[in-house]
């Protein structure tokens, strides 16, 4: 699952004028998705303590996405921000206290949920590549093995 190129900059003329930014879909739902399980397994690899995220079940086009979903994906942003030590998001909280009837988010918020996975994603990104290994595999107390010649 590679990381998927997101929408940061969405707007209200989007909105007004009914472009496919201007509405949250399945597409959206399956890339943030995608986002938060592939920035979980990169900071995994740095950060043990990376903690649990919540259920966010697939979706298709008949599929409604309730309060307490949108809460699980925000509220796992959230926990992604906050697990990314080598990257500075002070101020940056992301609000997850959504409930059915209440507020919902707005473009807005999704831009800063995509924007703090993006940011997240390409701090670690650059670690990663900094972290590959110069030998093959070592192995404690091996000694190089020469053939004995013949002869």
């Amino acid at each position: 699952m590679p990381y998927i190129q997101g929408i940061t900059d969405r707007s209200v003329s989007d909105i007004a004028n009914r472009t496919k930014k201007g509405f949250f879909n399945v597409s959206d739902w399956a890339r943030i998705k995608n986002n938060i399980l592939y920035v979980e397994s990169v900071l995994k690899r740095f950060h043990p303590a990376v903690p649990v995220m919540a259920n966010m079940p697939d979706k298709n086009e008949t599929s409604m996405i309730s309060a307490v979903e949108i809460r699980a994906m925000a509220e796992n942003i959230e926990r992604l921000r906050i697990a990314a030590k080598f990257l500075n998001t002070t101020g940056e909280t992301i609000f997850y206290a959504f409930i059915d009837g209440g507020k919902c988010p707005d473009y807005m918020a999704v831009n800063r949920w995509e924007r703090i996975l993006e940011r997240i994603e390409e701090r670690y990104r650059e670690l990663h590549i900094g972290r590959q290994p110069i030998t093959g595999v070592a192995i404690c107390g091996a000694r190089k093995h020469f053939p004995r010649n013949a002869g």
